[in-house]
C-alpha cells in the first residue's frame, strides 16, 4: 500500500519494535544517535505495517545469556497516560504464532495495559482502523494492572481479525483498582474484533478490593462490535461473560459462541455471553449461543455456587446444537469447520483442534452408507436429526436402518431424537426417481 514495511524475524526485531514505541525512538531520536535509516518517521509506527515472516518464540534463549537471565515480554505501548508510548501501526501475522508470551513483572513495572501489545491506539487520519490480523499467540502468563488481553490490553479504534489467543491465564498483577480482562483484548474503545477464538483462563479474584470484568474475548468493549468469535477460557472475576464482561453504550454482539466449559465465576454479575450491559443504550445482541455445558457460579470469597436454571435471555444466548454450530461457521470462509473439531482459522499456521463433542456435549452421528444420504456428523442429546436423500443423485431413499436410535418415518421423512449415545446409520434402500420426480413435475 506504499507505507513503510518493517518484516520481522526472530525475537530480537520484535523487541526492537516495542523497544522503538516504548521509548519514543524515531528517525530524529536514536539509541546512540545512529541507524536512523532503521526507525520510522513516527516512534509509534504510524502509516506503517508490521509483518512477520517467520514464527516466534520468545521463551528464554538458549544461549548467549546467563542463568539469571530476566525473560518476560515487555508490550509494545507498555503504559497509558498523558504521554503514554502508543503503537499506531498496522500487525500483520501472516499467518504466524508468537510462542511462549509471558508478562510476569506488571506490578513491579507499573505495566497498566498487559499483552502483545499493551495500548494500540490508531495514529493514521487516512484510516478508520489499526489493523492487527492473522496472528495466533500462545504463552502461559500475561499479567496487567488495569487492562490485560492476549492479543491487546487496551485498544482505540482498532479493528482484530482473524486472530486466535492460548494463553495460560491473564489475569490482575494487584489486589485493587477496577481491571479488566480478555482472551483477546482486555479493552476496546470504537473498535472491531470478528473471527477470533480464545482459550485458557481469564481470572481476577480479588474481589474485595475493586472490580473486575473478565470476558472469554473481550473485558470492555464501547461503541464496539464483537462478531462471528468463541471461546474455551475459563472465566472468574466480579462480573465474568463468556465473550464480554462490562458492555458501554453503543455496542454490538453477534454471531459468538461460548464454549467455556471450565466455567464462569462472576461475584456480582454474570452471563454465558455477557455479565453486565449498559442499561441506558442497550446492547444490540444477535445470533449468539452458548454450550449446555457452560456453567454459571456466584463466588464470594467463601463460597462457590452453582447457578441452576439459566435464563435464555440475550446475555445468556440461546443453546447451540450442532447444526447451530454449522449455520455459524460453517459458510464463514475465515474458518474450516470439518465437524469433528471446533472451527479453525485459515488465516493462521496453528491448526489447533479441539473436538466439538468435548464442548459442546454432542454425540456421534456415523454415516456408514457413503454419499447416497446426507447426515450430520453430531449432535446434543435431545434435539432433532433428520436424514436427508443427497439432491445430486436420481434416487430417492425408501428405508433407513439405525443403530442406536429410534427412526422415524412421517410421509418420507426420516428423522430421529438424538439419545445420550453414539448412533450409526447402518443401512439404507433406495430406488430411481420416475420422471415426474426428476423434474418435479
Amino acid at each position: 500500500d506504499g507505507r513503510p514495511t518493517y518484516t520481522i524475524y526472530t525475537a530480537r526485531g520484535l523487541a526492537w519494535v516495542a523497544c522503538v514505541v516504548n521509548n519514543y525512538y524515531d528517525k530524529n531520536k536514536t539509541p546512540f544517535n545512529k541507524d536512523e535509516e532503521y526507525y520510522p518517521s513516527s516512534c509509534n509506527f504510524a502509516n506503517c505495517n508490521i509483518q512477520l515472516a517467520n514464527d516466534i518464540s520468545l521463551a528464554k534463549p538458549s544461549k548467549g545469556v546467563s542463568d539469571n537471565f530476566d525473560y518476560h515480554w515487555i508490550p509494545i505501548g507498555e503504559n497509558y497516560g498523558s504521554l503514554p508510548p502508543i503503537f499506531s501501526g498496522n500487525f500483520d501475522g501472516k499467518g504466524h504464532t508468537i510462542s511462549n508470551l509471558n508478562v510476569l513483572r506488571a506490578l513491579e513495572q507499573e505495566i497498566k495495559t498487559a499483552g502483545l501489545i499493551g495500548y494500540a491506539n490508531c495514529g493514521s487520519i487516512e484510516d478508520e482502523f489499526l489493523s492487527i490480523k492473522n496472528l495466533n499467540v500462545t504463552g502461559s502468563s500475561v499479567k496487567g494492572q488495569e487492562m490485560v488481553g492476549g492479543i491487546v490490553g487496551y485498544g482505540v479504534n482498532v479493528q482484530i481479525t482473524c486472530c486466535s489467543s492460548q494463553i495460560g491465564e491473564i489475569s490482575k498483577s494487584n489486589t485493587s483498582g477496577n481491571t479488566f480482562l480478555g482472551g483477546i483484548a482486555g479493552s476496546l474503545t470504537k473498535g472491531e474484533i470478528t473471527n477470533c477464538w480464545s482459550s485458557g483462563k481469564v481470572s481476577c479474584e480479588a474481589f474485595s478490593n475493586g472490580g473486575s470484568y473478565g470476558g472469554g474475548i473481550v473485558g470492555n468493549a464501547r461503541e464496539s462490535t464483537i462478531s462471528d468469535s468463541y471461546s474455551t477460557a475459563t472465566v472468574i472475576a466480579t462480573g465474568a461473560g463468556g465473550i464480554a464482561g462490562d458492555l458501554g453504550a453503543y455496542t454490538t454482539i453477534k454471531n459468538c459462541l461460548a464454549l467455556n466449559t471450565g466455567g464462569i465465576v462472576g461475584y456480582s454479575d454474570r452471563g454465558r455471553i455477557w455479565a453486565r450491559a449498559n442499561s441506558e443504550y442497550p446492547v444490540i445482541a444477535a445470533d449468539n449461543y452458548a454450550s449446555v455445558l457452560v456453567k454459571l457460579y456466584t463466588i464470594t470469597p467463601d463460597d462457590q455456587k452453582e447457578e441452576k436454571n439459566i435464563e435464555s435471555e440475550a446475555y445468556n444466548g440461546e443453546k447451540c446444537t450442532y447444526k447451530q454450530l454449522d449455520a455459524l461457521f460453517g459458510s464463514n470462509t475465515n474458518f474450516t469447520f470439518d465437524g469433528n473439531y471446533l472451527p479453525q482459522l485459515n488465516a493462521t499456521i496453528d491448526k489447533t483442534q479441539l473436538a466439538v463433542n468435548t464442548y459442546l456435549g454432542s454425540k456421534n452421528i456415523t454415516n456408514s452408507v457413503g454419499d447416497k444420504l446426507i447426515v450430520q456428523k453430531a449432535e446434543i442429546p435431545g434435539e432433532e436429526v433428520e436424514i436427508v436423500d443427497n439432491p445430486n443423485d436420481w434416487y430417492k431413499v425408501t428405508g433407513v436402518t439405525l443403530s442406536g436410535a429410534t427412526l422415524s418415518n412421517t410421509d418420507g421423512r426420516y428423522t430421529f431424537t438424538m439419545p445420550d449415545n453414539d448412533v450409526t446409520v447402518s443401512e439404507c434402500s433406495i430406488v430411481e426417481m420416475d420422471t415426474w420426480e426428476k423434474y418435479g413435475m
